[in-house]
């Protein structure tokens, strides 16, 4: 994360763990205190070769790009298809401006939508098909109205 910036990343399905990194500068008590306690909403949308992660923390709305075939083979960690597993996901707040940890959580994604991200995966990484066309698509529609987009749904806590 660059120094002063706010944005959010997602790095899933690699050793030893996936998370969700979330950056703000100044972060603010009220921030951090969402983060660590308000509902958490997930959904994504995939487009081609592209998956758009969608997050709502209480009032924050974060988006972060996901491509399976950045991860290295060796690290790649695909989980069982075939049963009820929960994918969790270490949120972090990193304050940019003087790059602490401001706050942490774990939550976990549905087993439905663990499983469809999972095979939405396994699609990605055989498609060859270049991503910037369809991320520019995504990064073109206001941040607002992206959660009823890819029609985000409760994590669990």
């Amino acid at each position: 994360m660059v120094p002063g910036t706010t944005g959010a990343f997602a790095e899933f399905l690699s050793r030893p763990l996936n998370r969700l990194v979330l950056g703000f500068p100044q972060v603010t008590i009220a921030e951090k205190q969402m983060v660590r306690r308000a509902p958490v909403k997930a959904g994504y949308i995939k487009d081609g070769p592209h998956i758009h992660w969608v997050f709502t923390i209480g009032d924050l709305i974060f988006d972060a790009p996901f491509d399976a075939r950045l991860i290295n083979r060796e690290d790649l960690m695909i989980h069982d298809l075939t049963t009820e597993t929960r994918l969790a996901i270490h949120i972090k707040l990193i304050d940019t401006y003087c790059m602490d940890l401001r706050a942490w959580r774990l939550v976990t994604l549905s087993p439905s939508l663990t499983k469809r991200f999972l095979r939405d995966v396994l699609d990605q990484l055989a498609d060859v098909r270049e991503v910037k066309p369809y991320h520019q698509k995504y990064t073109a529609i206001p941040l607002m109205k992206l959660p009823k987009l890819v029609n985000v749904e409760p994590c669990g806590s």
